[in-house]
């Protein structure tokens, strides 16, 4: 049986009620119809490629809810910067959203600028992030009267304004950090932060979890610096302090981009990583795995944060209204850079 064929007994099977949900594994249709597992890899791909059917990472391929859908499906609009969009964590999160939307028959409309936008057609808005305090006075002020959920909104708001949503626990995840680097031995120890002029956002959350930790073991010696990540001077920053500080023996980097420089910067002042000095980042970039020593990062769960969102619209459209914020954990991702002393 070739793949094309395979598609087309499975897709007829669809249609006729016959599966839903979870399709069975490859190993299974490999095993129930004697063929490769390539070939039925080729064969689930066409179903996606079909909209038949979508893949959730790490458990599955499930066919599309046919019974739920509409003509004209309820639409949400989702509200992101363009900076945001770089961010890999939203990426990812974002299209596992759009495949659980598309299985729940809701729309999605990703803009980045509500200029001249209708936003009559919208049942409900998800903003990423937000902005600063005057820039989101503006935009809940073109909002109105659309009901609006926050994804990580951790910027200041207006006076006046509680947006419930869900968002990354970065205080738990700045705890972490600094927890694994000194069950390690660690105790002098360096943090490398970024953009903590604002009043408040996630990264003084993480610091937040940071202080938090040393507050409960004082024996710690801990030395902050917000580098100036956007600077073309901040690896000359971060070499400095390095410098400056040869008694640090770990480093907790806010960004796996600020970590690999600190492991540049370390490589240069002859100091290996992990034998002289430990390093952790946080985000689990898809280079982490990939740097000399592998990076230990904390990493931010995007699947769970689709599947609440989903389930916050949802729960949007039959009425049940969220009050206060879903919060979702991070993990520790252990790899060769931070070791025992």
């Amino acid at each position: 049986m070739k793949a094309q064929e395979l598609y087309q007994e499975l897709k007829n099977k669809i249609r006729r009620g016959e599966l839903s949900g979870k399709l069975p594994s490859i190993a299974e249709l490999c095993a129930y119809y004697h063929i490769s597992h390539n070939t039925v890899k080729k064969a689930l791909d066409i179903l996606k490629m079909q909209q038949l059917a979508y893949g959730v990472p790490g458990k599955g391929v499930y066919v599309r809810n046919f019974v739920r859908q509409k003509k004209n499906p309820d639409k949400v609009l989702i509200y992101c910067s363009l900076f945001s969009l770089k961010n890999a964590f939203y990426l990812r999160m974002l299209n596992m959203l759009r495949q659980k939307a598309a299985s729940e028959s809701f729309s999605i409309d990703l803009l980045t600028d509500l200029q001249n936008i209708d936003l009559s057609s919208y049942r409900l808005a998800l903003v990423v992030r937000g902005w600063h305090e005057e820039e989101n006075r503006i935009m809940f002020s073109r909002f109105a009267p659309v009901k609006v959920y926050g994804i990580n909104l951790e910027y200041m708001l207006p006076p006046g304004h509680t947006v419930s949503g869900c968002r990354n626990d970065n205080f738990s995840g700045g705890y972490m950090a600094i927890e694994h680097l000194y069950c390690h031995g660690h105790r002098n120890i360096g943090i490398f932060a970024i953009d903590l002029a604002p009043a408040e956002n996630i990264f003084h959350h993480r610091l937040g979890g940071v202080e938090k930790f040393v507050c409960e073991h004082p024996e710690i010696k801990l030395h902050i610096w917000d580098v100036p990540y956007c600077s073309p001077n901040c690896g000359d920053f971060i070499s400095r302090q390095l410098s400056e500080h040869p008694e640090i023996t770990g480093i907790f980097a806010f960004t796996d981009d600020i970590a690999m420089r600190v492991i540049n910067c370390l490589r240069e002042h002859k100091r290996s990583v992990p034998d002289d000095v430990s390093v952790i980042g946080y985000d689990n970039a898809v280079f982490s795995d990939l740097l000399v020593p592998a990076l230990t990062t904390i990493e931010e769960d995007a699947e769970a944060m689709a599947e609440a969102v989903c389930q916050i619209v949802l729960d949007h459209f039959s009425g049940k209204e969220l009050t206060g914020d879903i919060i979702i954990k991070p993990e520790l991702v252990e790899r060769a850079s931070v070791k025992s002393i």
